[in-house]
């Protein structure tokens, strides 16, 4: 008799000995442990595995507004730049270090005088329809951002002065009229086919319709446009393009839902209607909400949220006093806990927290009701006539605020002009449309304050915002200040590599930022990212703004193998 059979044996005499409920307890452990060890066994083989992303799958994503234009050159609204983010390329992007890496770019070189950047392109590359792309495209593109009739004031200004040369059909060379240090940001500009644009009038691009029937070299390919019975867009589905140049996309469709306004798109996302949206915290409690099923991607992007106020003016506000004394006045934990419902950041300098240069130790106006209101009281505002507002020699501290309609902002100076009542400051607030606004109010600077977000972009260079130079429209120093230390700081700091430089240029910006107060930044809003919990190889860490976060859309993925290391 073998051992196998006398355990058996032993077995069944034992067995025979358990009551009923014993024999249900040994059924139960046994069970258990053999469950266990089939479980074990899948945590050593996750533990042991590597995930291989495969092709399929589909992305929903829901977005407020219609795409007017898929062209790379005249998107200005958000619908817009998705749209051809997925569909179009730029020579460099970056990555989740904000490092700049090559797209259409094979590898560039900076002359020693750091004037002159030569790019080599990549070969053998098409463009959706089937034809060859080379430096003419290049040339091309930034030839439209330079054309007098080109109307993108901020693309415009990226590339004056600079001159745009092809050596041969796989090389560029831009020449700069001064060294600019950030100059490869420009280089994340999406290139536009020359066969399909060079007939066509730079005024005319919008009527084109090419506009609506894109050509480009991204990640995804036009499937189809789906209009309502108005003609507005809502639906284009996207195919992935084989022969994209950072390798085919694994995700096979991409399906962009386009919602009115953003209560719809909540709404839709209740519904589940879409598998992926991006909001701010602003935009309201259900989107900073973590809803089952979802995974939410939190990005604090390099733009802030401030009250600017116009110095060249005749107002109270040209006394740096009376600014100080505003900024002491300002509460702004509440206003991120009202606006953003504390899920943004309070701020005080222009440098944002983890980015190059920026200082914790520079002076901060923490909120100080008693203090702002000896300040004022000192310089001479005081309350003559009891009626809440304080004045001096006949004039009331009283401001023109301009701000967009928008609901955010609403909430913002619901809650900014009642901190500032209560310091006897009046505020008489105009509003226009996002679409709007800049028409009405940033073109002749026709404000005492102006309420607004600014994006500074992947890098911190604060010369566009803070520069004389940049004072007048369509520069965005929205304040008019002007300090001539501050703009030499600002030069050097945009012309050099040398991080320790750039380090103590913008240390002595800051410094002179805080003590002279040009404007009052509030907070750092957050930017809410929710994708289905099965969408992987999501990776936000790298965007600049919203409209970036498909930029490596092409590791993202639903489908995998499992497969032993």
């Amino acid at each position: 008799m073998s051992r196998f059979q006398k355990l058996a044996i032993l077995i069944r005499l034992v067995w025979k000995k358990f009551t009923k409920v014993e024999k249900i307890v040994a059924i139960i452990l046994v069970a258990a442990i053999f469950f266990s060890a089939i479980s074990l066994g899948q945590d050593f083989y996750y533990l042991g595995a590597r995930i291989i992303p495969q092709d399929g799958g589909v992305l929903i994503e829901g977005i407020v507004g219609q795409p007017k234009v898929i062209n790379p050159v005249l998107a200005k609204t958000e619908a817009d730049k998705i749209a051809t983010s997925l569909i179009f390329a730029p020579l460099l992007s970056r990555n989740e270090k904000n490092e700049p890496i090559p797209v259409l770019a094979e590898k560039w070189n900076l002359s020693p005088d750091k004037l002159d950047y030569t790019i080599n392109l990549r070969k053998n590359l098409l463009w959706h329809d089937g034809a060859p792309f080379g430096a003419d495209d290049i040339v091309y593109t930034i030839a439209v951002v330079q054309n007098p009739d080109y109307q993108d004031t901020a693309t415009k200004a990226a590339w004056e002065g600079v001159r745009v040369d092809k050596i041969d059909d796989s090389t560029v060379n831009f020449h700069l009229s001064s060294p600019y240090a950030s100059f490869l940001n420009a280089l994340a500009i999406n290139i536009i086919p020359r066969h399909i644009w060079v007939d066509v009038p730079v005024k005319d691009f919008a009527k084109s319709p090419y506009s609506l029937n894109p050509v480009g070299l991204g990640a995804y390919k036009l499937g189809k446009i789906t209009q309502d019975k108005e003609g507005k867009i809502n639906l284009i589905k996207l195919s992935a393009h084989d022969g994209f140049v950072l390798g085919r996309p694994h995700l096979k469709t991409i399906d962009l839902k386009f919602y009115s306004d953003k209560e719809s798109l909540l709404k839709g996302f209740v519904d589940r209607e879409f598998t992926s949206f991006g909001t701010y915290s602003f935009d309201g409690k259900q989107a900073a909400r973590n809803t089952r099923g979802y995974t939410k991607h939190d990005v604090f992007l390099p733009q802030y949220v401030g009250a600017f106020f116009n110095l060249k003016r005749v107002t109270p506000l040209t006394d740096a006093s009376v600014r100080q004394a505003l900024a002491y006045a300002t509460d702004k934990n509440r206003l991120n806990k009202e606006v953003n419902f504390g899920a943004g950041v309070s701020i005080s300098s222009p440098i944002l927290p983890g980015y190059l240069g920026y200082d914790d130790t520079v002076k901060n106006y923490n909120y100080d009701k008693k203090n702002a209101q000896a300040i004022l009281s000192q310089a001479g505002w005081t309350d003559q006539d009891n009626d809440g507002i304080r004045e001096k020699e006949g004039q009331k501290l009283s401001f023109i605020l301009a701000m967009p309609d928008e609901p955010q902002f609403d909430r913002l100076i619901t809650e900014l002009s009642r901190q500032w009542q209560e310091m006897g400051v009046s505020l008489n607030i105009q509003k226009a449309p996002s679409n709007s606004f800049e028409e009405k109010f940033l073109v002749g600077r026709d404000y005492d304050i102006v309420l607004i977000g600014e994006n500074i972009g992947a890098d911190p260079d604060p010369y566009s915002y803070w520069h004389s130079s940049q004072a007048f429209y369509p520069g965005l120093n929205l304040s008019l200040w002007e300090n001539g230390e501050a703009d030499q700081l600002l030069q050097e700091a945009r012309q050099i590599n040398d991080a320790n430089v750039k380090i103590r240029d913008y240390k002595k910006f800051q410094d002179i930022f805080a003590a002279e107060l040009p404007a009052i930044l509030f907070y750092q809003p957050t930017y809410v990212y929710k994708a289905y919990k099965g969408m992987k190889g999501i990776d936000l860490s790298g965007i600049s703004m919203p409209s970036e976060r498909f930029y490596n859309i092409f590791n993202w993925y639903v489908k995998y193998e499992r497969a032993r290391k």
